[in-house]
């Protein structure tokens, strides 16, 4: 005879419990870059738009979109100049500086 709490702690169990876990979180990750890509982080609307860009801050946007692993970017900080704030994956080839996730919205290693 096997309990229902023995069978939910076998080895099997787990590993499914946690591929299930991994197939959300990358379904959850995918959701979320597909709403930046097309909502969420419009440079092109701030420059046509509004005209609150540059050709220098265009050009950032078009540099850091093309690198591998950046799924947004976009000038931020008040128009006419200002900087870019980029959205991309853990160790990406981005340069800048790095804002770390804090507060209630973070990743974290397990």
């Amino acid at each position: 005879h096997t309990s229902s709490s023995s069978a939910a702690s076998s080895p099997h169990h787990n590993q499914h419990d946690a591929a299930d876990v991994d197939s959300l979180r990358q379904q959850l990750l995918d959701a979320a870059l597909h709403h930046v890509k097309r909502h969420g982080w419009s440079h092109a609307s701030l420059a046509a738009d509004f005209g609150v860009s540059t050709d220098a801050m265009d050009t950032a946007v078009a540099r850091a979109l093309a690198r591998p692993g950046v799924f947004g970017a976009r000038m931020t900080g008040g128009g006419f100049g200002g900087c870019i704030v980029v959205l991309c994956a853990r160790g990406a080839d981005v340069p800048g500086r790095r804002v770390r996730p804090s507060g209630a919205a973070h990743l974290t290693e397990d």
